[in-house]
């Protein structure tokens, strides 16, 4: 059985494409193949494994190095999406709404660490709502490894939106004409709770 799977990996400089036309690239697989083989004792221990099969009335043993494919994400590209509600209140905290669903896989702390970077604030600070279609309608269903690539992202997204216009307003209040600094939402920085123009890094506001 290891002969046959062995034969059948991708080749190594080859054009390896898989039945749906995803190009197959830096394969490895025979090199992992060959040195787990070669590490692990393989042939010997299916010897032996086969000695004690043929004479044992009670237990039977086995041994197997089997290559998994598995793909990400679906394959049907209208089901690739995700949407999000990113809602800024003005003591410092941010509610977040995505089509994700938290079961365990810890995609609620993971949105919220990738929203509270945006802005550069605490995970403490950031509220994930319950999944609810009258927010966010027509997302994917949280599967095939996807949840937190579709609705992150889309959590991404909306929560840059929103820090860019905030960097717009915060230029306009550290602007100092009579320092030669105009209103330049590219030298706005946020981190720590905090925003500040890195022409001026004493002069900050906290969230």
């Amino acid at each position: 059985a290891f002969d046959v799977r062995n034969k059948n990996c991708y080749g190594i400089g080859e054009r390896n494409i898989t039945p749906y036309g995803q190009v197959v690239t830096n394969n490895k697989l025979p090199q992992i193949f060959s040195t787990l083989a070669t590490t692990s004792g393989y042939k010997k221990r299916r010897q032996e494994i086969a000695s004690f099969n043929a004479t044992s009335q009670t237990h039977l043993k086995g041994l197997a190095m089997t290559a998994v494919k598995f793909g990400i994400s679906f394959t049907t590209k209208f089901l690739n999406q995700g949407n999000a509600l990113v809602n800024v209140y003005t003591d410092g905290t941010i509610q977040v709404s995505t089509g994700g669903t938290e079961m365990g896989q810890g995609l609620n702390t993971k949105i919220s660490q990738i929203v509270a970077d945006v802005f550069g604030i605490s995970t403490d600070a950031v509220l994930l709502m319950p999944t609810s279609t009258e927010k966010n309608n027509n997302t994917s269903p949280t599967a095939a490894s996807a949840g937190t690539d579709l609705n992150g992202r889309a959590a991404s997204n909306a929560a840059l939106q929103i820090r860019n216009r905030m960097a717009g307003f915060a230029a306009q209040i550290f602007s100092s004409p009579e320092d030669g600094i105009d209103p330049s939402p590219e030298y706005i920085e946020f981190g720590n709770g905090q925003v500040w123009d890195r022409r001026l890094p004493d002069r900050r506001i906290s969230f």
